[in-house]
């Protein structure tokens, strides 16, 4: 491993930054520490007081330390955030994907479910933000956390976990180690194994297509369904 990735761009001196840099280890484990700390803190005081607005603001202020240190260091935004053009296929291909990780979520969920529940506050947090206003709840819970949470996870962490050598074992190691961020961050234990599954999935496609739009329109999908079904359920219950 090259021992550049084990330091902190944002130590280089400006002159030292020549061309557009890569985020190495070191830069995803600090941006990811800053994200976790302002999400159990900030966050959670926005979700808990502002409703829809404080769900969207604390995805907004997650977001806006990738993209902040990403300037900060010079960073190709193209090639660590995968900005480029999908194809219809690779759609098709992360559906499947999506399909067969869901089906290996629903079987965990209804296994753990006899020894960890979701915590009654988060349901309730789910279902008044859906019975408040659908249309809202979609943008907030659906929307916004499929752009964000993939610029964050399937964007710079994902990259700064490959030691880019070009081998599969390194895209392996970089897309376990994001999923199982991208599962703490979530906190409750009920969600945190679900969340990473989803996480890997999520990362493998970003890998296999080389974009990140292919996994943004399935974190949607996966998002909606969630918001979708709830919505329905008290329908029926009237």
């Amino acid at each position: 491993m090259d021992k550049s990735m084990m330091k902190l761009s944002i130590l280089k001196k400006r002159k030292d930054m020549e061309g557009k840099l890569t985020p190495t280890i070191m830069d995803g484990i600090f941006v990811f520490l800053l994200v976790f700390l302002l999400m159990i803190t900030a966050g959670s005081y926005l979700q808990s007081n502002y409703s829809y607005a404080g769900l969207i603001l604390s995805q907004l202020v997650i977001v806006a330390i990738p993209l902040l240190y990403g300037l900060l260091i010079n960073m190709d935004f193209k090639k660590c955030f995968s900005l480029r053009k999908f194809t219809f296929k690779q759609i098709l291909f992360a559906l499947l994907v999506w399909v067969l990780t869901f089906i290996v979520i629903i079987i965990y969920t209804t296994f753990i479910s006899k020894y960890i529940s979701t915590p009654e506050n988060l349901t309730k947090y789910m279902n008044d933000m859906v019975k408040g206003n659908f249309l809202l709840a979609l943008f907030s819970i659906a929307i916004v956390p499929a752009i964000c949470e993939e610029i964050i996870f399937r964007g710079f962490l994902l990259n700064s976990f490959d030691i880019k050598d070009g081998s599969k074992k390194a895209a392996i190691i970089s897309v376990i180690i994001s999923s199982v961020l991208f599962g703490a961050i979530h906190i409750y234990p009920a969600k945190i194994l679900q969340t990473a599954l989803l996480g890997l999935a999520l990362g493998y496609i970003v890998k296999r297509s080389k974009s990140i739009y292919p996994a943004m329109f399935i974190h949607f999908l996966n998002n909606s369904l969630a918001v979708f079904s709830i919505y329905l359920l008290q329908v029926i219950a009237g």
